[in-house]
């Protein structure tokens, strides 16, 4: 019987476990991006995301103080932009960046490990409030976003596994779909569309790459292991 490596999130004081299932062996990271029903969410310095949106590249990141900033800057140009899109205290590590349809989109880890979604109709500078599309202890790392046929595509790491939502271009509902269950090791994924199919890529436990896709209109995920534990 082969022993299975199991990461359980982060805990209260910022670490997080990896176990080896019948021994009774841990081994603990340090990790600042706790989730505790008790101290609320701990951000650390967050990495930018970038992508380009229309004419223009842009970038997203979260600030000290845990405000989301976004920048762009006209293609060709060499003038930056800065825009606020939510202020001190709402978003935690590295929020994601995407062009979807007419929009620029955003989804970030907000205040106890939730879910936020912001958007912007491309040369407006108005953006919307942060929507909620998961509350308070869901998400451990940050998310990923991209547009997938005409829809918004989120992939996150959390307490119920690896997920992925995706918003009707209809009625602009979200709907969830858990990709791989809890017990399995992840770090935080990547999200994207290849051709007709959606993809996720994650790390797993001791440095293996785990892939799963699906066709655009299936729910049913495959899963491929890229590289296998070392």
């Amino acid at each position: 019987m082969t022993d299975r490596e199991v990461l359980t999130g982060p805990d209260a004081h910022g670490s997080s476990h990896l176990t080896t299932e019948g021994k009774d062996t841990r081994r603990t990271t340090s990790s600042r991006n706790a989730i505790s029903p008790a101290s609320g969410l701990i951000g650390y310095p967050s990495a930018p995301s970038v992508a380009q949106v229309g004419n223009c590249t842009v970038i997203a990141v979260a600030q000290r103080d845990s405000s989301l900033m976004f920048y762009w800057q006209p293609i060709g140009s060499e003038q930056w932009n800065p825009e606020q899109v939510a202020g001190p205290g709402t978003t935690y590590v590295t929020p994601s960046v995407a062009q979807v349809g007419d929009f620029t989109v955003i989804a970030a880890r907000g205040q106890e490990g939730s879910l936020l979604f912001y958007l912007q109709r491309i040369g407006s500078k108005q953006w919307s409030p942060g929507y909620e599309i998961a509350g308070s202890f869901t998400v451990f790392y940050p998310p990923s976003v991209a547009q997938v046929a005409n829809s918004a595509a989120i992939a996150v790491t959390g307490p119920d596994g690896l997920l992925f939502y995706s918003q009707s271009p209809d009625s602009g509902a979200w709907s969830q779909e858990e990709v791989a269950a809890a017990d399995v090791s992840f770090t935080q994924p990547s999200v994207a569309q290849v051709g007709n199919s959606v993809v996720i890529a994650a790390q797993g436990p001791s440095n293996s790459v785990r892939f799963w896709w699906k066709p655009i209109d299936s729910r049913q995920w495959a899963f491929e292991q890229v590289v296998f534990p070392s």
